[in-house]
């Protein structure tokens, strides 16, 4: 079993989970991030999500926020 769990996260989310700028983000982009965070802490105590090493990344991906494709980067999240 491993120790964290993966999130496929469209990139324009990144700036709002690693640095706290929501400055890019539409209202309802922040409101959905806001809900996807907040469901993290409920489900796994935890809402810190680490970005995994940006080489070979921007997958087109099911955007775990979202629910759209889009450009993904993967991240981790170590729950509590």
């Amino acid at each position: 079993m491993s120790d964290y769990i993966t999130f496929n996260i469209c990139s324009h989310y990144a700036s709002a989970i690693v640095n706290g700028d929501y400055s890019g983000l539409e209202d309802h982009e922040e409101r959905e991030l806001n809900d996807f965070l907040d469901n993290l802490t409920r489900e796994y105590g935890s809402q810190d999500l680490n970005l995994i090493d940006l080489e070979d990344q921007f997958n087109f991906k099911l955007c775990e926020v979202s629910n759209l494709m889009g450009d993904c980067l993967e991240f981790n999240l170590i729950p509590a």
